[in-house]
């Protein structure tokens, strides 16, 4: 009967907590590379977190878009000339960093959130 009281269990309102999620703080970016994706290339940003003692990846950014905050993937895009794409997620990260290209990055100290699934992303507003 015990089976019977557990298959008409309902979906419940709590979020799971993920044990590896480390608190939104300023990171240091100590490399940059890109990432192949099924989508594209990816800049992706070796860091290192104060509460964390191995280097975290991060590749996403929340930025203001239409007066609206939200989250890209650093997608490595490039306009006719053959440079990075103006307004793209990367070049408002880059920008808001203060920085010209993906390699000035390395050595500065960034803000994090949470994503909506609890991810750190590049806090870039």
């Amino acid at each position: 009967m015990e089976e019977q009281t557990e298959l008409n269990k309902e979906i419940g309102t709590e979020e799971p907590e993920r044990k590896d999620a480390l608190e939104p703080k300023k990171v240091k970016i100590v490399k940059v590379s890109l990432r192949d994706t099924k989508k594209g290339k990816v800049l992706d940003c070796e860091s290192k977190h104060p509460n964390k003692e191995e280097n975290i990846h991060i590749s996403s950014v929340a930025y203001l878009r239409d007066k609206q905050v939200v989250n890209s993937g650093l997608w490595y895009t490039l306009d006719s000339q053959e440079n990075l794409q103006k307004g793209s997620a990367l070049a408002t990260f880059l920008q808001v960093v203060g920085v010209k290209t993906p390699a000035d990055l390395v050595d500065k100290e960034v803000d994090t959130e949470l994503d909506e699934q609890k991810w750190l992303c590049f806090k870039a507003y």
